[in-house]
């Protein structure tokens, strides 16, 4: 009978590459849907991505989590070129974090920008009108200067995203953080304001529980036990760009 059931166990592998969005996690429900056929001993979570949406990515963790809770197998999330901003997230709410040796890890802050199309406009002497229903309706204007309302505004988002992301990021490894002794004011000083973290630095203070790769772990642990991939990956999906830029909120 172990014989038999043997046939149906396999490693879950859930792919997360490129922008945390709506349409990532559209994908994932799809694709565990699909998954009641085989029994999951682990759920491996590879992450490939330079951020996205702190909602989407929490998103992603009730799902996982959800699975997880069905099925009675683990979740390993192992970090693969790029964790920045809210992929951490997903990151560090494994039952066990990794990352490989050259992971890049990190990018904790929020900025915003955007493109001024006043002086544009004046050039070609184009002039641009909008009607809006209620003062407060339009925060920011790119056809206009951004006002002094405006920046507030934008800094009051920016610092409510990061305070989201930090918070999220301690609550998932806080026995971690804990056991390294480190306090909240130690982790805003070493951690958060680090802009980059390496496998090495990150596992010094508890970002990870370790440096391996998805293959060396799941063979040491579970054997040779066949993958099978939960998002399949269509030719026109996102790529991950090979150097990000310092990402960016969407406001």
């Amino acid at each position: 009978m172990k014989a038999f059931q043997s046939l149906f166990e396999r490693v879950c592998h859930i792919q997360l590459y490129g922008k945390i969005d709506a349409r990532m996690v559209q994908k994932l429900r799809e694709g565990l849907s699909g998954f009641r056929y085989y029994q999951p001993q682990i759920i491996a979570v590879s992450i490939n991505s330079e951020g996205g949406s702190i909602t989407q990515a929490k998103n992603i963790n009730s799902i996982v989590q959800k699975f997880s809770r069905e099925t009675s197998a683990p979740v390993f999330t192992f970090a693969e070129d790029f964790s920045l901003g809210p992929a951490n997230i997903i990151l560090t709410a494994g039952n066990k974090c990794f990352a490989s040796q050259h992971s890049i890890i990190g990018e904790h802050s929020f900025f915003y920008r955007s493109f001024g199309y006043k002086k544009l406009l004046e050039k070609y002497d184009i002039q641009a009108e909008y009607i809006s229903q209620g003062k407060n309706k339009v925060k920011i204007n790119p056809f206009e200067d951004l006002t002094e309302e405006g920046s507030k505004w934008v800094d009051g988002v920016l610092d409510e995203m990061e305070y989201e992301l930090k918070s999220q990021v301690i609550k998932n490894r806080q026995e971690a953080f804990q056991n390294k002794k480190l306090t909240n004011e130690a982790l805003e000083k070493e951690v958060f304001q680090t802009p980059i973290l390496t496998a090495e630095e990150a596992l010094n203070y508890g970002f990870i529980d370790g440096i391996s790769t998805l293959e060396k772990t799941v063979t040491e642990r579970y054997g040779l036990m066949k993958h099978v991939e939960v998002m399949k990956r269509g030719l026109f999906d996102d790529r991950v760009k090979s150097m990000p830029e310092k990402w960016y909120a969407d406001i």
